[in-house]
């Protein structure tokens, strides 16, 4: 094998190497809780085992299908900067610091008002439900994500 062909097996390696590390990344990055995602079907089936007054039970459905409207498009978002992410470092040339830094900081910023989101979301549907239907409503939740969680390992 002469000095040419050698050359071109160790870029050809290094390239897949590469491609190997940035799907790996994307892949990560995509399924990253998403097994733990709750449909608002799911959710609603939740409320109903509560067995609530009717008018309390549409202030909790709606209650559900609002944050479910807004976790989701956060979700989607929190996905494209994640990609954002991939997309710098798989870009040609050298790698800049600081687009990656501002890229780890844009997907950081939508997780936390994912998080931020979610604290209210709780607090309202407790506020709704009330102590008692609240507490029963996330341990059947806890339980639903748990049963989920097992299956998935």
């Amino acid at each position: 094998m002469n000095l040419l062909q050698k050359r071109i097996l160790i870029i050809f390696s290094i390239a897949l190497n590469i491609g190997f590390v940035v799907v790996a990344l994307i892949l990560v990055f995509q399924h990253s809780g998403s097994h733990h995602k709750a449909t608002f079907e799911e959710l609603a089936g939740i409320v109903h085992q509560l067995d609530l007054p009717e008018e309390q039970e549409q202030s909790a459905l709606k209650c559900v299908k609002d944050f479910n409207v807004v976790i989701h498009q956060l979700h989607d978002e929190l996905a494209d900067a994640r990609k954002n992410i991939s997309l710098v470092l798989s870009a040609d040339g050298p790698l800049a610091p600081e687009k990656l830094h501002a890229a780890i900081a844009a997907a950081d910023k939508i997780q936390e008002e994912k998080s931020i989101k979610f604290e209210a979301h709780a607090l309202e549907l407790r506020s709704i439900l009330g102590d008692e239907k609240g507490a029963e409503f996330f341990q059947l939740m806890h339980a639903r994500l748990k049963k989920t969680r097992d299956k998935n390992d």
